[in-house]
C-alpha cells in the first residue's frame, strides 16, 4: 500500500470507505510479475542439499527484510546450466543475502565475479589432501 509516498504492508486506515482508488501495482510486484531480477545472485557447484539450504536461507533473510522495506522481495528465477539463481527486487535485499551466505558458509563458497546486476558465486569442494 502506498501511504504517504512510501510502500507499506499497512493498508490505509483514513480512507473513506465510499471513495475508490485506483489499483496500483507496486515496483517490487512488476518486477515479480515480469521475472525481471533487480540483482542476481548465482552460485555454481551446489549438490541439491546446498541448494536446498541456500534457498531457505534465501526465504528467511528476505522475511527480515521485507518486514522493514516492503519493496525488498525475492523474484523466481530458473537457474542455468546447473547454477543457482536467485533474484531480488533491490539492491539491499541482494547484499544482505550475499553477506548471510558468506557468514554461513565461510571458505565454502567464493565470489567469483559481481558487478550492478549480477554477483557470481561458486562453491568449493573440499579436496583431501594428498597422500605422499
Amino acid at each position: 500500500m502506498l501511504t504517504r509516498g512510501r510502500w507499506t504492508w499497512q493498508p490505509r486506515l483514513n480512507v473513506p470507505a465510499d471513495i475508490c482508488l485506483p489499483a496500483v501495482l507496486c515496483p517490487a510486484c512488476q518486477r515479480i510479475r515480469d521475472k525481471d531480477p533487480h540483482h542476481l545472485l548465482r552460485v555454481e557447484g551446489a549438490s541439491a542439499a546446498q541448494e536446498k539450504a541456500l534457498r531457505a536461507l534465501a526465504r528467511r533473510v528476505e522475511r527480515a527484510e521485507s518486514a522493514t522495506h516492503p519493496q525488498e522481495r525475492l523474484v523466481p528465477v530458473e537457474g542455468d546450466d546447473g547454477a543457482v539463481a536467485i533474484g531480488t527486487t533491490g539492491p539491499h535485499l541482494a547484499r544482505r543475502l550475499l553477506s548471510a551466505v558468506r557468514r554461513t558458509w565461510k571458505r565454502e563458497v567464493v565470489v567469483v565475479r559481481t558487478n550492478d546486476v549480477e554477483t557470481r558465486l561458486r562453491w568449493q569442494t573440499t579436496k583431501a589432501p594428498r597422500a605422499r
